[in-house]
């Protein structure tokens, strides 16, 4: 039985399920730059993070030492309530000399999605802890996830 005209035109004009970064996260992460605020993860690490916009979002309290067309890179500490934004902490490639506890990514640690490799121990600031506004994330450049293994601690509480 031969099935009409009609039918084998739906047949071969369905569309297929559209690729979105709901179904199809790590391809996404994989070959973007900027990445909206909505598709943040706990341990994402960003860099270009402008250090005036830094001093301006921890009311002076990061760098310590400010100078002028500088960055430093963002990890991302958790969501906030509602998904309304993420809580991050700056990060530095000196050690924080008055912490008796501090965590660290390591050097060499390639981070998921974009194999981005860290050149340097890259040391989070978590005293120095602020709600990134969506203005400053979109700015910065994602550069993978931080492997659990890959986030050391020094030191006790």
């Amino acid at each position: 039985m031969r099935k009409s005209k009609l039918e084998d035109w739906e047949l071969w004009n369905k569309q297929p399920p559209a690729m979105t970064a709901k179904n199809n996260l790590g391809l996404v992460l994989s070959s973007t730059r900027n990445l909206p605020l909505r598709y943040w993860r706990t341990g994402f690490f960003f860099t270009g993070a402008a250090d005036e916009k830094l001093l301006e979002s921890t009311s002076g309290r990061f760098p310590k030492k400010f100078i002028p067309r500088t960055s430093h890179p963002i990890y991302s500490l958790h969501q906030l309530p509602d998904q309304v934004g993420f809580k991050v902490c700056p990060c530095s490639s000196k050690k924080p000399f008055n912490k008796s506890y501090f965590r660290y990514i390591r050097k060499g640690c390639r981070l998921r999605y974009t194999r981005y490799q860290m050149d340097r121990n890259s040391y989070l600031i978590e005293a120095v802890k602020f709600n990134i506004p969506p203005t400053m994330a979109y700015r910065l450049a994602f550069k993978g996830e931080v492997p659990a293994d890959c986030l050391q601690a020094e030191g006790s509480i």
